[in-house]
């Protein structure tokens, strides 16, 4: 035996299902207000971020080295490798 149901009767919606329907879509409303916000706040984050990374950057009114002596342009100083030599003066001469 085949049987085949019959489509039922659309019935309007209860009205528990209405209230939640517009209580779900004011939430999503504000889900995606706070994303726009969120979004903006990151921005603003990481112009601030950018900006605090060139302050950190030392410069001349920072160092306690005169600007003629630590040009822009000048290499780093290069740290001498030891000798070998042992630190001494004169020879003969005591220290003290």
């Amino acid at each position: 035996m085949n049987r085949t149901r019959k489509p039922s009767p659309k019935r309007p919606p209860c009205p528990g299902c209405i209230g939640l329907r517009k209580r779900m879509a004011a939430k999503q409303a504000r889900i995606d207000s706070l994303r726009l916000q969120l979004q903006r706040a990151q921005s603003l984050l990481a112009s601030a971020r950018e900006l605090l990374g060139e302050l950190d950057r030392p410069t001349t009114y920072d160092s306690p080295v005169p600007p003629s002596a630590n040009p822009t342009a000048a290499p780093r100083p290069v740290s001498k490798k030891p000798s070998g030599r042992k630190p001494a003066g004169h020879t003969g001469h005591v220290a003290g």
